[in-house]
């Protein structure tokens, strides 16, 4: 048997509050983790939190050993996001074998089947819900109109139609129709977004009248039986050409833009939202980034933008001097890219800018929200590029390298920021590192950041406050606050005077949120925390409370812990014993 089981799984973010865990590996170890995980000693040393996250990979892995071991051992009240997982991965057996043992089911189930694209799994949990529309946990007024945009999120053309046909009258409306083209979109289901919007539903007459009906959206056309209204046509392309530039592939994006923008269905917000369009091109994630923004900056040129058009294509022989430093940028790298931000910015200055144009700042901030361009290699490249849209008025402003410094950190490319760092000047550089880039580093919790933080300022850029901060953030990544609680020497004064959170409260903190019993013995010996029994009892494991309770023990007798002191051990054994009691199903 093997002694290590890599696990790999995907954090589906659904809606804003709501994500959806599911595995992912190719072929999931089932006889591993039922020979490790069918026993309850392994559990001990799991958090509450990590108890569940387990049992739904187990829920979402096609296997049913694994499932039965993690039921019969995981010692966790079962909770809708245990269907919601195997209901996600396409699993109707995994679903009956849930509902059987009791575990709920809401309205989040079905938005996670259709999203997963097993349509008997739909039909399963509609059979549950009923074809009621005071089902809770949706969004769109009917369970069918919920299932039709989640189908469209994930791509399945076949839940979608079976959707529509179901209901029509729920599916049909203008913001059903309005949130299923918008996820498709935004989910990169290029082919699915042509059949709606283009004319290319390849199905029967339900695929076709929900086709017709989305065009109509699209153009802002009132026409099905009074239910839409006006108002779409001009924002609603626009929205969706961004989408596609984002998240689509290249042929999609093309054929969209060449349907929409020639017969002058799109209406431009200002007079540089085409230039816009190109940035959010430059920083999709997507491996065909350039293919797309080459073809944008084609039409931006045929536009007649001016005499930058070279900048924004990377090529441009007859463009204007800022147009060729930004196209220098393209081919010469980071170092290169960061110099040519500032030669555009000089080239645009005495230019009047609209104060609702965009900048490059915010084009690349708003990429770290999972988009994960920034992350990438290339993004030097891309750097260069979007400096090369200052010419068409995409502005870049003063905080512009402040912005990007904190964008990288969160991002993790710890390569792309190191690189800046050494280009930049030294009064730039102190004012990035003066302000939120170790906290975004230590809230994102990438460690090489953190390293790269460590050699420039020191362990004292480090504090308690940042800690704290991290542990707050959903979701809350503990890398950050193990890195902080394991440097050498004194941190707990703050470099800039601000500090106010106590190393004993984030040590509570952080066994409120499941840490393990490593960060924990970190924490109260290397930073000197209390230990807050009652913390790890509501949060950690059975592992982490056995070990809070000996420290006490210990602390108590060498006189070191006045709380220690305080408590009989018999008190010390309840508590510990505490935790199990927690964990045990209602």
């Amino acid at each position: 048997m093997r002694t290590t089981i890599q696990l790999t799984y995907r954090i589906h973010h659904l809606k804003y509050d709501w994500d959806v865990i599911v595995g992912c590996q190719e072929a999931w170890p089932g006889k591993d983790f039922v020979a490790h995980w069918g026993r309850p000693d392994p559990w001990r040393a799991l958090s509450l939190a990590r108890r569940r996250r387990l049992l739904c990979l187990a829920a979402s892995s096609h296997h049913a050993g694994s499932l039965e071991a993690a039921l019969d051992h995981c010692d966790v009240k079962l909770e809708a996001d245990v269907f919601e997982s195997a209901a996600a991965a396409g699993d109707l057996e995994a679903c009956k074998r849930l509902t059987a043992q009791g575990c709920p089911v809401s309205g989040l189930g079905l938005c996670a089947a259709a999203f997963g694209g097993n349509l008997q799994v739909v039909k399963f949990v509609m059979q549950i819900l009923g074809d009621k529309s005071e089902v809770t946990g949706l969004c769109y007024g009917h369970p069918c109109a919920d299932a039709a945009v989640y189908a469209a999120a994930g791509g399945h053309a076949a839940v979608l139609e079976w959707a529509a046909a179901r209901r029509p009258s729920a599916v049909l409306t203008w913001r059903c129709l309005g949130a299923s083209v918008m996820w498709a979109a935004h989910h990169g289901h290029g082919e699915l977004l042509e059949q709606m919007l283009l004319s290319q539903w390849r199905r029967p007459s339900c695929g076709r009248r929900f086709a017709r009906a989305a065009r109509g959206w699209l153009l802002g056309r009132r026409w099905w039986g009074g239910r839409g209204r006006r108002g779409g046509g001009g924002y609603n392309p626009t929205r969706v050409l961004e989408l596609a530039a984002l998240y689509c592939p290249a042929p999609t994006l093309r054929r969209l833009f060449l349907d929409l923008v020639p017969s002058g269905l799109v209406k431009w917000h200002t007079r540089f939202s085409q230039a816009w369009l190109v940035a959010r091109a430059i920083v999709s994630p997507r491996a065909d980034w350039e293919e797309k923004a080459d073809f944008l900056a084609e039409q931006l040129q045929g536009a007649g933008a001016g005499a930058g058009a070279g900048a924004g294509a990377g090529a441009g022989a007859g463009a204007g001097a800022g147009a060729g430093a930004g196209a220098g940028a393209a081919a010469g790298g980071l170092a290169e890219g960061a110099l040519a931000a500032d030669a555009f910015r000089n080239a645009i200055e005495d230019t009047e800018i609209e104060d609702n144009s965009y900048d490059i700042g915010v084009a690349v901030e708003e990429d770290v929200e999972g988009w994960g361009a920034v992350a990438q290699p290339q993004f030097g490249k891309r750097l260069a590029r979007l400096a090369g849209l200052a010419a068409y008025g995409v502005e870049i402003r003063e905080d512009w390298r402040r912005r990007l410094g904190e964008v990288l950190a969160k991002s993790g490319n710890v390569m792309a920021l190191r690189e800046l760092l050494g280009v930049w000047e030294s009064p730039i550089v102190d004012s990035i590192l003066a302000h939120n880039v170790v906290h975004w580093a230590v809230r994102h919790g990438h460690v090489p950041v953190l390293e790269l933080l460590r050699e420039r300022l020191g362990s004292h850029a480090f504090s308690s406050d940042h800690a704290m901060t991290a542990l707050k953030h959903r979701p809350c990544r503990m890398n950050g606050v193990r890195y902080i609680a394991a440097l050498d020497g004194d941190i707990t004064a703050d470099p800039f005077g601000y500090m106010h959170t106590s190393w004993d409260a984030v040590f509570s903190e952080a066994a409120r949120r499941g840490a393990d019993v490593e960060l924990l013995r970190l924490l109260y010996e290397r930073r000197g925390a209390a230990v807050d029994l009652e913390a790890v009892e509501a949060g950690g494991s059975v592992e982490a409370a056995e070990w809070a309770a000996g420290a006490l023990r210990q602390a108590a007798v060498a006189g070191q812990a006045e709380q220690a002191a305080a408590r009989t051990s018999g008190q010390v054994e309840a508590a510990a014993s505490g935790i199990q009691e927690a964990l045990a199903p209602a």
